[in-house]
C-alpha cells in the first residue's frame, strides 16, 4: 500500500520542514553567541556588584537598623521570615552561582523563589547573614525565539504545501488519465496549464494519445478488412466443395471443409482480438443473464455445464464484450476440460467474480499465467481450432472493465479461469 511520505507532496513539506528547521536553529547559535551570551554575562556581573553595593550598605548601616529598598534590590535579615524556594536544575542557575561565587565569595547561596518572580542571594556581614532580593531574578528563557522557530516551520511547511499542492493535483489528473487509457477507456484532452514541465507533459500525453488512438484505428480497419476480404473467396470455396461432395473423395471433402472452417475461426478470432468492446458503451446490466445467456449456447449443443449463480448487484459493463469474454473462457473448458464443466458467479470482498471450472488435463507446461499472452498455446493443443487469442482476447476485454483476468490450475487435476470485475459498491453478500 502506498503510503503518504512517500508522495511528492508530502515529501517536498518534509523537506522544506527540515530545512527550515535547520536554517532556525543555526539561526539560534548565532543568536545565543553574538547577543544571549553577552546579555548572560552582563547579568551575571551585575548580580555580583548587586551583592557587592548590598555588603557595603550593611556595613556602613547602624546595628539594627531598618534597610530602605531600592529599584533594584532590597535587603532581609537571615531571622526574618522568607519564602518557599524551589530547588533548579536549570545549567544557567548552576553557572550564575559559580560566578557570584567567583566575585563575592563561596560562603554565597542563591535560591529562587516559587513562583520565580525573585532571587535571593545569602551573604555575610558584621559576621551574620543576610539576603539580597533581586526582583526580576534570572532573565527568562527566550521561548519567543523557539515559538519563531516553530512558526516557521510551521509556515514553511504550509507555503509547500500549498505550492505542491497545486502542482500534485495537475499530476494526479494526468495519472487517472494514464491509468484510464491504460484500461483502453476513452479519454478526454488533459488541459495543458501550469508550470512549462507539467505542460510539456499533458501536451506529450495528449499527442501519445491521439497517436496511439490512430494507429489502433488503423489496426482494427485493417483485421477488418482482412477479414471481410477473405470471408468472400472462403465461403464460396465451401459452397464449392460441398457442390463438388460427389465428386471428390469424403476424406478430402472434409479435411477441406475442416480447413476452411479453422480459417474462418482464425479470421474471427482476429477480429475480436482487434474488438476489446471500447466501441460498446457501458450499460448497467445484470451480470447473472449475461452469463447464463453465454452458457446456454453450449448447453443447447448438449454440454453439460453447471451454473451456480450469486447474488450479484447492477453493474456498468459492455454486454456484447462480456458475453464474448465468458463465451471464450467457457469454449476453452468444453474443449479441453470436457467434462465437469462449472460456472460460477459471485461477490468477493469489492469483486464480482465469474469462475469457470472444469476437470481437464490443465497447464501441464509453464506458468498458467502465461497462456493469457496472445498467440500462447500449449503443444497439446497446436492441432485444436485456434490461434491462442482466446485468453488474451478476455484479458483485454476485463481491463477494458477495470478488472483482471486469474488462471491456475486446480488441485486434483483441470483448470480455474477467474473474471474479476470491480464494483465499488458491492456489498459483501452472496445467494
Amino acid at each position: 500500500m502506498k503510503t503518504k511520505t512517500r508522495t511528492l507532496l508530502s515529501q517536498t513539506a518534509i523537506y522544506l520542514g527540515v530545512l527550515t528547521l535547520v536554517s532556525q536553529m543555526l539561526w539560534f547559535v548565532i543568536a545565543a553567541y553574538f547577543f544571549i551570551n553577552p546579555i548572560r554575562q552582563t547579568y551575571l556581573q551585575s548580580l555580583g556588584f548587586i551583592v557587592r553595593l548590598a555588603q557595603i550598605e550593611v556595613e556602613r548601616s547602624a546595628p539594627g537598623a531598618d534597610f530602605a529598598p531600592n529599584e533594584d534590590f532590597r535587603i532581609v535579615r537571615d531571622s526574618e521570615p522568607r519564602p518557599e524556594f524551589k530547588a533548579s536544575v536549570d545549567p544557567f542557575f548552576a553557572d550564575l552561582i559559580a560566578s557570584v561565587q567567583s566575585r563575592v565569595g563561596e560562603s554565597i547561596v542563591i535560591r529562587k523563589e516559587l513562583d520565580q518572580s525573585a532571587l535571593w542571594i545569602r551573604f555575610p556581614a558584621r559576621n551574620e547573614d543576610y539576603w539580597v532580593v533581586v526582583p526580576k531574578g534570572i532573565p527568562p528563557i527566550p521561548y519567543f525565539m523557539l515559538a519563531s522557530v516553530g512558526m516557521a516551520i510551521a509556515v514553511a511547511i504550509g507555503g509547500a504545501y500549498g505550492i505542491i499542492y497545486n502542482l500534485t493535483k495537475r499530476l494526479r489528473t494526468l495519472t487517472r488519465a494514464v491509468k484510464a487509457f491504460g484500461r483502453g477507456e476513452p479519454t478526454d484532452p488533459i488541459l495543458e496549464s501550469g508550470p512549462l514541465e507539467i505542460r510539456d507533459l499533458s501536451r506529450g500525453f495528449n499527442q501519445m494519445a491521439v497517436d496511439l488512438q490512430k494507429l489502433d484505428d488503423d489496426r482494427r480497419l485493417m483485421l477488418a478488412g482482412i477479414s471481410h476480404d477473405l470471408k468472400t473467396p472462403l465461403t464460396r470455396l465451401r459452397l464449392a466443395v460441398e457442390l463438388a461432395e460427389n465428386d471428390t473423395e469424403p476424406e478430402l471433402a472434409a479435411g477441406m471443409v475442416h480447413d476452411i472452417e479453422d480459417m474462418d475461426s482464425i479470421l474471427k478470432q482476429f477480429l475480436d482480438y482487434a474488438r476489446d468492446g471500447t466501441e460498446e458503451p457501458l450499460v448497467i446490466a445484470d451480470l447473472n443473464t449475461i452469463v447464463s445467456d453465454a452458457c446456454e449456447r453450449f448447453r443447447a449443443s448438449g454440454q453439460a455445464i453447471e451454473l451456480t449463480l450469486g447474488r450479484i448487484p447492477p453493474l456498468a459493463v459492455r454486454k456484447l464484450a462480456i458475453y464474448r469474454a465468458v463465451t471464450n473462457v467457457v469454449n476453452n473448458a468444453v474443449r479441453y476440460g470436457r467434462d465437469d464443466v462449472r460456472v460460477e458467479t459471485k461477490v468477493e470482498g469489492r469483486h464480482v467474480s465469474i469462475t469457470v471450472t472444469d476437470r481437464g488435463p490443465g497447464i501441464t507446461t509453464g506458468i498458467p499465467t502465461d497462456y493469457i499472452k496472445a498467440f500462447a498455446r500449449e503443444n497439446t493443443s497446436r492441432s485444436e481450432l485456434g490461434t491462442g487469442l482466446g485468453l488474451a482476447i478476455v484479458k483485454r476485454i476485463t481491463r477494458t472493465h477495470g478488472g483482471d483476468l486469474h488462471l491456475e490450475n486446480r488441485s486434483g487435476g483441470g483448470l480455474l479461469v477467474r473474471i474479476d470485475l470491480p464494483h465499488p459498491d458491492v456489498p459483501a453478500t452472496r445467494a
